[in-house]
């Protein structure tokens, strides 16, 4: 065998080699392909979560919003509780003067 078919022997074993690295190339493109494909999906759901999100804080009710509540709920209270009281007061001062006007009526025996 001489130099040049020993050459071209080696360049046929690179030759497969270089086959083989292509290969594992290609089949390593194609398992990229589907990590690109799977990171599409996770952006895609990411962008819709962001959405969601949003929407969530434009209709979601702040603390100061909640306190805000709750102080008004508070004086609401307080007045009715005031009512309240001034209602047992005018009871009573209604039952006093119904008796006042029949001990009135009994003196002028109108009644």
């Amino acid at each position: 065998m001489n130099n040049e078919e020993k050459i071209l022997q080696k360049l046929d074993q690179h030759d497969g080699q270089f086959k083989r690295v292509m290969d594992k190339l290609d089949q390593h493109d194609g398992q990229f392909k589907q990590v690109d494909k799977q990171f599409d999906r996770v952006i895609t759901k990411l962008i819709e979560h962001d959405g969601e999100l949003k929407n969530i804080k434009e209709t979601m009710s702040t603390k100061e919003m909640m306190d805000e509540l709750m102080r008004g709920q508070d004086k609401m209270i307080q007045i009715l509780i005031r009512v309240d009281q001034e209602r047992v007061f005018t009871n009573e001062k209604i039952r006093q003067l119904e008796t006042d006007v029949k001990r009135i009526k009994l003196q002028l025996q109108i009644a």
